[in-house]
């Protein structure tokens, strides 16, 4: 077993493609095993080893394929990610099998998933090769900050690029994203040829600043016309010339998790084909969305999605999710350049914002703790009653558990004869719940997958909800599991931070709900935007999800209006009339102005009136 340690940008990728061919010399074959599929293509891109993921590994070998030999060396890439189990059953397969294992990680970037921290206590063990020469930047100084980084060092590193004029502050977090999506389409128009990504750590933030990108790129007549889709992560709209990810690995479409592409076509029925260019050679992917939609645009993405992620140029949202693990991977994607942008509203200040980003989020190994758990006995007179630990050549050794033969087995056969009960019991209730509803139930639940919440039902002794879902499955999972959802909304499957799946609101139902909400103040259903012709009464300017809109109240609802989208010197009181016109013969913006023809058919009308009075007054005069 080797384990090498490298920090972010010092060419790892390089080193194992010069490996690799060292290996493949003497006779070895060369393997290679990452967390994603996407991970696993750009491994065998970028160093010539074939590669798939540690999922697929696993199914692999107990399966009897492609089991390991003597003559094999297994590449473990982004070894930091994996959690305890993955590592236990890769390390028991190359030990079985004679091969060479070699683990390559950073254990200071990105946190396993699952539980554990193995590459890190397996590497502090058996001792690692370290790789500290940084290669990605450009820039000297940013290479030293992205030192920083890698040594938790993150207020220094913060600092460095504060005094580069590489930190934007703004009040609110929707100006900031705003100015970043400016940055951003700037960039891309002054630099064509360079790579771009703007990252996030939440997934709402990331889709606000894909809409912030999109709504420009329209505006500036860069998009073709498009169509809007349920997809995986809700409704979104796809145009020609989109930016996109792929969000699910897919064998008969030939993506990973991860693939960036541009849509050539998107119709009516469905009918997408997108540009995909993770290869040498651009080719073209066309599918319908009612046979795969996992995918979502990619002008911007979660932090987590880029871990392994190289661009000339980086476009950083600061919110209080970062650890110091997060900041790290964040601010060390870019060769040419990354800006950090910050509001005052996530934050109280710049130094507030460095202690939240430079917290230590590290996973732990039990065996962090076999010191201190045999101090704490020693101090409190603690004999090892029930078992006691020894650790030997890194192994756990358990003594024989001190209590009697014959207590364990009237022990373990009165929790033999429990569980076989509670089974039946789960059983009979299963059938009841599936008769029902009239449909098999399963706990085949995906993440980013969409259901419907049906009910509740008690089976077995616990209490589960029930779930229809895009296809008209029906599926089932502990109410434990499950947050704040209600019937008849989108609910979303999502990783909570056991590494276990849980159901929560989608954030359309999140979005939907908040909108109720501020219906319920106006007492008036409550829409966005507005359409050529609207008319209604003024009602004053509003802040909702970090933006501002004009509210514009008609008979029987209200519109909010973004302020951009109006007349530049509006000045109407509350209750005065105003309406939405076409802005600049443009098909698809609009403007809101006062509404002039309004006041003079009223004036018109007063002076109607007046007339008419005077001639009233006059006639009865003359009587």
């Amino acid at each position: 077993m080797a384990n090498i340690v490298g920090y972010a940008g010092t060419g790892k990728t390089h080193m194992l493609d010069t490996a690799r061919e060292a290996w493949e010399s003497s006779g070895y074959r060369v393997k290679g095993a990452t967390l994603s599929g996407i991970a696993a293509q750009g491994l065998e891109k970028g160093a010539g080893i074939e590669s798939r993921t540690v999922a697929r590994r696993l199914i692999d070998w107990e399966n009897g394929r492609d089991i390991l030999g003597k003559k094999d060396i297994l590449v473990v890439d982004e070894a930091g990610m994996l959690g305890t189990k993955d590592v236990a059953r890769i390390v028991e397969e190359v030990k079985e099998s004679g091969a060479k294992l070699v683990m390559i990680g950073d254990p200071q970037q990105l946190q396993a998933i699952e539980a554990g921290a193995a590459f890190r206590g397996i590497a502090q063990r058996e001792g690692y090769l370290e790789m500290n020469n940084i290669r990605r930047q450009d820039i000297e100084w940013q290479k030293d900050a992205t030192k920083m980084f890698a040594l938790g060092e993150v207020g220094k590193a913060l600092d460095a690029y504060n005094k580069e004029n590489k930190v934007h502050c703004y009040e609110t977090k929707g100006s900031a994203m705003a100015n970043m999506a400016i940055r951003y389409m700037e960039d891309r128009k002054n630099m064509p040829n360079e790579s771009q990504i703007m990252l996030a750590y939440k997934r709402e933030d990331v889709k606000k600043l894909n809409e912030q990108v999109r709504w420009r790129l329209k505006g500036n007549s860069l998009l073709g016309e498009g169509n809007e889709y349920v997809l995986s992560n809700g409704k979104r709209e796809l145009s020609p010339k989109d930016q996109v990810y792929f969000l699910r690995n897919n064998n008969e479409l030939d993506v990973k998790n991860g693939t960036l592409g541009e849509v050539i076509s998107a119709d009516k029925k469905g009918n997408i084909s997108i540009n995909v260019k993770d290869r040498e050679n651009a080719r073209v992917v066309s599918f319908n969305v009612d046979k795969y939609n996992y995918v979502d645009h990619g002008y911007a993405a979660t932090v987590h999605k880029a871990q392994g992620v190289t661009v000339d140029k980086a476009y950083v949202m600061a919110s209080k999710g970062y650890n110091q693990h997060i900041a790290y991977v964040a601010m060390s994607r870019h060769i040419k350049g990354v800006d950090l942008y910050w509001s005052k509203d996530e934050f109280s200040s710049f130094g507030d914002m460095n202690n939240k980003m430079s917290r230590e989020a590290r996973k732990d190994n039990a065996i962090d703790y076999v010191d201190s758990a045999r101090e704490y006995a020693n101090k409190r007179g603690i004999d090892g009653r029930y078992k006691d630990i020894d650790v030997k050549n890194n192994d756990l050794h358990m003594d024989q558990l001190r209590y009697n033969r014959e207590d364990r087995i009237g022990i373990f056969k009165d929790f033999i004869i429990e569980k076989i009960e509670d089974r039946i019991e789960y059983k009979k209730d299963l059938a009841k719940a599936e008769q029902f509803y009239g449909n098999k139930i399963s706990k085949d639940f995906r993440k980013g997958e969409n259901v419907r919440l049906l009910g509740e039902k008690m089976i077995g002794k616990e209490n589960y909800a029930i779930f229809k879902g895009e296809e008209g499955e029906y599926k089932m999972m502990n109410t434990n599991r499950c947050m704040d959802i209600r019937r008849n909304e989108e609910i979303s499957m999502c990783m909570a931070k056991d590494g276990k799946l849980m159901a929560a609101p989608s954030e359309d139902a999140l979005w939907d709900r908040k909108v109720n909400a501020l219906s319920k103040e106006f007492g008036k259903e409550v829409s966005f935007g507005a359409e050529i012709g609207d008319k209604g009464k003024y009602g004053g300017e509003i802040e909702f999800e970090g933006n501002r809109y004009g509210v514009m109240h008609k008979h029987d609802e209200v519109k909010l209006i973004d302020k951009e989208d109006f007349a530049k010197g509006f000045n109407l009181k509350d209750g005065g009339y105003m309406k939405v016109e076409q802005y600049k013969q443009e098909k698809n913006e609009i403007i809101a102005v006062v509404d002039k023809e309004k006041y003079q058919k009223i004036e018109m009308e007063q002076k109607e009136m007046k007339m008419k009075m005077e001639r009233d007054k006059g006639f009865e005069l003359s009587m």
